[in-house]
Order: C-alpha cells, then structure tokens, then sequence
C-alpha cells in the first residue's frame, strides 16, 4: 500500500509543470530568439516548431522569421540581465555593420557574449574612431 501512495506522490508532482507550463529558463534552453524582418520585432520560438528558416512570422503573418543575435551588453560596456534580440542588416540584404538599437554596441554574426567574452563590443563611435575592423572583437572584416 505505501508503495501505491509514494508512487501516485512521484507521478503527480512529474506531471506539475506539463499543468503549469515551462519554466522560463527550459524555454530559453529549447528555443531561439528569431526576427521578423519585415516587422523588426522579436519572438521566442521552439525549435521543435521550426521547420525552415525563413520561419512563419505572428507579425508579418509570412516566412520572415530569421534567427536574432542576442546583444549582452549596455551602453556603459556591463552584461545585461536579459540580451536584446537583434536583426542583421545583412538578414535584410544591406551590407553596412549592425548596432544593437538599444546600446549601440556592434553585433556581429555569432555574436560573442557571456561566457564566451567578458569584454563588450565596441560602439559606433569607437569603431569609425579606429577607422577600419581590425581588431574589432567578433568582426572578421568581411562587410
């Protein structure tokens, strides 16, 4: 009898969070920040419900959806609590370099961040200061 209850016990709590949903943190582990390109706005998706890239868009309502690259930092050069989701320029067919919208730091493809790098990208200003991409962290030149 008391194996009846422990194992009616066990099954119940691995069946509490199918009833209240995912944890944010398995969420972020299974999915991917995608973009819409027409729109510019973000969403998280599963992976499992992709099937190609460009995937279906909520906001175009059309295959635009493109995989974002995460900006860790702030403006001030600290990582950020949660990395902003930022569209390529190159995604959308234009060559020049991307900067986050909200820092303004470069964001490259495979954008590096923590723990990859504790160092932030640099921001516009220091890029055209140093007047070509050398030695610009995450940037190969190719532009």
């Amino acid at each position: 009898m008391v194996g009846v209850i422990v194992a009616s016990v066990v099954i119940v709590v691995m069946q509490l969070p199918h009833y209240w949903g995912r944890s944010e943190s398995a969420e972020e582990l299974n999915g991917r920040w995608l973009i819409c390109m027409e729109s510019r706005k973000a969403y998280h998706v599963n992976l499992e419900d992709v099937g190609s890239f460009p995937a279906y868009s909520p906001f175009s309502k059309k295959n635009t959806g493109v995989e974002a690259e995460l900006c860790y930092w702030t403006a001030e050069g600290k990582i950020k609590d949660k990395p902003v989701p930022v569209l390529l320029n190159e995604m959308v067919g234009d060559s020049s370099r991307t900067y986050c919208p909200e820092c303004g730091r470069l964001v490259v493809a495979r954008n590096p961040g923590p723990p990859m790098t504790t160092r932030a990208s640099p921001t516009r200003a220091e890029v055209e200061a140093r007047g070509s991409s050398a030695g610009v962290q995450g940037d190969t030149g190719e532009r």
